[in-house]
């Protein structure tokens, strides 16, 4: 069985330019917004007493089935956790005590939550899921196929 990875996108953020701290979409690329999908945000670090968790997420959390299925859904970009400091435009969306962090935004650019430190495979999913919600009519546990009304997924 092939393993679903998360596909990474790393851009440029715009911490200048016609911004809007509340709205974490003015920071990137319009096709992230014209996406109409949720972020899923890796805040990384590259500290010495940060490698375990580093590790843990990469090899647990990013391999966790739930998140990698439901990683689909979102668009994924990682953002250098040393460029965010306290008078970072968007640091009410990026910042945070710890590093490492994974940060869901829902589709209309406001952050649901993070998880920093040492995180778990299922508050990342439970923070996609609540960013689904926001975005769909319906959450994840409720997808039906629309010609049987059967349940299509269920968690």
């Amino acid at each position: 069985m092939a393993r679903i990875d998360v596909k990474w996108s790393e851009p440029t953020l715009n911490t200048y330019d016609h911004i809007n701290t509340a709205d974490f979409f003015t920071a990137l690329p319009a096709d992230f917004k014209a996406d109409g999908k949720p972020l899923l945000i890796y805040v990384t670090s590259t500290k010495d007493e940060d490698k375990i968790e580093t590790q843990n997420i990469e090899s647990s959390v990013l391999r966790d089935e739930s998140v990698t299925i439901g990683a689909t859904m979102f668009r994924s970009i990682k953002v250098k956790g040393s460029s965010v400091n306290k008078g970072h435009p968007f640091y009410s969306t990026l910042g945070g005590k710890e590093l490492p962090a994974m940060i869901v935004v829902d589709a209309n650019g406001q952050k649901v939550g993070a998880e920093e430190g040492k995180i778990s495979a299922s508050k990342v999913f439970g923070l996609m899921k609540r960013a689904a919600a926001r975005t769909a009519s319906s959450t994840w546990s409720e997808v039906k196929t629309a010609s049987s009304g059967k349940v299509a997924c269920e968690r």
